[in-house]
């Protein structure tokens, strides 16, 4: 009787593990495809940073927008803005 018990047990277990590791497949696949939409989103706000010269609000917005990203090591896409200068170059702009 204790060896039925303890299978029942087991077969449990193997059950929850299967679920455990479906919800875990499914959880990785969920953040693969946020890590693609934020990098789908990152590059949209650097090309209307790089067309939007001629209109210095939206040019901001989206300066501001990029900026605010919690981007481990800055952004990725390396030197943005008008004219060639960095985030970092813009942010202390007051010219425009």
């Amino acid at each position: 009787m204790h060896s039925q018990r303890l299978e029942g047990m087991m077969s449990k277990l193997k059950h929850e593990l299967r679920i455990l590791r479906d919800e875990n497949r499914k959880l990785r696949n969920t953040l693969e495809m946020n890590r693609k939409d934020c990098d789908r989103y990152r590059s949209a706000l650097v090309e209307i940073i790089n067309l939007s010269s001629l209109s210095p609000m939206i040019n901001d917005i989206a300066r501001k927008v990029l900026a605010g990203l919690d981007i481990e090591g800055g952004c990725p896409a390396g030197p943005i803005g008008v004219n060639g200068l960095t985030k970092e170059e813009l942010e202390g702009s007051d010219d425009e």
